[in-house]
């Protein structure tokens, strides 16, 4: 594996022709929450005390969801993503799609022996990377519903 990091890209070389067919390829990756406005990011804000906070969100347009994970990160490369998140738990966790599930873990060592917060969500429809988008932060909202019976809520930091 080499990776030029000034182009973002990695390329991956193996021992051998691969046969054709199905296959699957693992690759390890840590990304890192940044603070440069682009891939996985953490912006800083002051509660209604005027407290500092802290939340975490996603702009990945136009190359930048590779700063978040492994992924052919070009408009014309579509996919589904199922996207699950592991927080603290009193946390909030937002993404382009419904729940599927939220509940609680025992904490481990790793954690600090902390319960933590698993969120999982519907998986999206076929789309380019750059449009996947979550945000994790302690988060409150209002809510109403539409004439049509829709809820809509507006989340705020």
């Amino acid at each position: 594996i080499s990776t030029r990091i000034k182009n973002t890209v990695v390329t991956i070389k193996f021992s051998g022709e691969l046969p054709v067919g199905t296959g699957t390829l693992n690759v390890s990756f840590k990304g890192e929450i940044n603070g440069d406005m682009a891939g996985f990011y953490r912006s800083k804000y002051s509660d209604a005390s005027g407290a500092e906070k802290w939340m975490g969100s996603t702009q990945f347009e136009a190359l930048d969801a590779r700063r978040a994970f492994p992924c052919w990160d070009e408009p014309a490369r579509k996919a589904t993503f199922k996207l699950t998140l592991t927080v603290d738990k009193q946390l909030t966790c937002l993404s382009n799609m419904p729940e599927a599930s939220n509940g609680v873990r025992s904490g481990n060592a790793s954690s600090g022996g902390a319960e933590k917060r698993v969120v999982e969500f519907l998986p999206t429809p076929k789309m380019s990377t750059y449009l996947l988008a979550w945000c994790i932060g302690d988060f409150d909202y209002v809510a109403a519903l539409t004439k049509g019976g829709v809820m809509c809520r507006v989340f705020t930091p």
